[in-house]
């Protein structure tokens, strides 16, 4: 059932927004030529087409809106031409409107489960709050060993060391790509390793070597001079051009 309507900014009202609320199962809304019935209709019918206005529905479930407005009339019924009065509607197919009411019977009975679903989802202690119990528990776990190991590992958690849920996402986050790199669980460190490694990255008190000597290129330049590397070096391998080289 429809719980309120608010319509704004569509031909026949204004900027302003327009509510009827206080619906019940049935309402009749009356005004003259143009006031804006057969648009309330046409937003009803279509409420994708006019996204500034709102159409609130019990429990949030919307059902099937059937629409019999000006609209309808034109598409639905057709004037013979050379017979002024006769309409014409189309042939009634009695199977076809059995088939139809069964699958109403049918939709009815989804919806009451889709809503008894939806109720074990969002009730109190439906499973969308224990879902967000266990993820408060896990968060809070998350900090405990934070707080433990805060001091020895403070540059790795920096940028997350003043906000839970930030924490909690990074650990998911590093477990992923543990996970993605398929790496087995004797690749893990133990924590005086993790510390070890740690303060082989981190510690400041780490000591700033100079530069190696550069050899100067004079130098070898005077070595390929030497008469010696200019001497054909001569075995017993292959033949090329008339002399053996190794």
């Amino acid at each position: 059932m429809i719980t309120s309507i608010k319509i704004k900014s569509i031909p026949g009202f204004s900027e302003r927004e327009q509510e009827f609320d206080d619906l019940s199962k049935i309402n009749l809304i009356y005004g003259a030529n143009g006031s804006g019935k057969t648009t309330i209709s046409r937003v009803l019918e279509k409420p994708v087409n006019y996204p500034q206005c709102t159409v609130s529905w019990n429990h949030g479930q919307q059902l099937e809106v059937l629409v019999y407005n000006r609209d309808f009339v034109e598409k639905n019924f057709h004037q013979d031409v050379a017979l002024k009065g006769i309409f014409t509607l189309g042939e009634t197919n009695t199977t076809t409107l059995k088939e139809i009411e069964q699958t109403k019977i049918n939709i009815d009975e989804m919806q009451k489960v889709i809503l008894q679903r939806r109720n074990t989802l969002t009730s109190e202690n439906g499973k969308n709050h224990q879902i967000e119990t266990l993820e408060d528990k896990f968060k809070e776990q998350c900090w405990k060993f934070k707080t433990i190991y805060d001091d020895d590992f403070k540059e790795i958690f920096r940028g997350r060391r003043n906000d839970k849920q930030n924490f909690k996402d990074e650990l998911i986050k590093w477990a992923e790509q543990f996970k993605s790199m398929k790496l087995d669980t004797m690749s893990l460190q133990t924590l005086d390793q993790l510390r070890t490694t740690y303060a082989t990255l981190f510690i400041s008190n780490r000591e700033k070597l100079s530069l190696l000597a550069t050899i100067p290129c004079d130098y070898l330049i005077e070595i390929e001079k030497t008469p010696i590397l200019a001497k054909k070096v001569i075995g017993k391998g292959s033949r090329i051009n008339n002399s053996y080289t190794i």
